[in-house]
């Protein structure tokens, strides 16, 4: 899917620690909802102003019943100091998603699946263990 690029409005851009903030904004298009390993790139400065390049930042947390994007990100330069100087109802150009974004519910499928065929091998160990200190069967894992 290609990136759409919108004026994207500032809901909050709260101070996290004294060099981190949580910016929310409101993403317009929904077309192009974001997934979980995307990110956006930010730029709240003019096509004539320095820094040349927009900031990419991930994707903290997509809400799609809100249609609102949250990026967390720590202030280090001069790009990140001026998206850390907007605030409620500001507007900048926000362009994304990009990234190869990847299925939540399918990865945490494949790790409890994981998860339990590891749990039952622990259990199976500690059976053959409990077992072999009984002396009532002899065998190894």
């Amino acid at each position: 899917m290609r990136a759409a690029c919108c004026e994207a409005t500032v809901l909050r851009n709260e101070v996290i620690a004294p060099d981190i903030r949580l910016l929310t904004v409101v993403w317009p298009d929904r077309d192009h909802a974001p997934h979980a390993g995307q990110f956006f790139t930010l730029r709240a400065w003019g096509a004539d102003e320095a820094p040349f390049l927009s900031r990419p930042i991930s994707v903290h947390r997509w809400n799609p019943d809100s249609s609102t994007i949250e990026f967390l990100y720590q202030v280090v330069g001069e790009g990140t100091e001026k998206i850390a100087q907007l605030k409620m109802k500001d507007t900048f150009q926000l362009t994304g998603p990009m990234g190869n974004g990847f299925d939540v519910p399918d990865i945490l499928s494949k790790y409890k699946k994981i998860a339990r065929a590891a749990a039952g091998t622990v259990r199976l160990r500690r059976a053959a263990h409990a077992a072999e200190r009984k002396n009532t069967a002899s065998f190894r894992l």
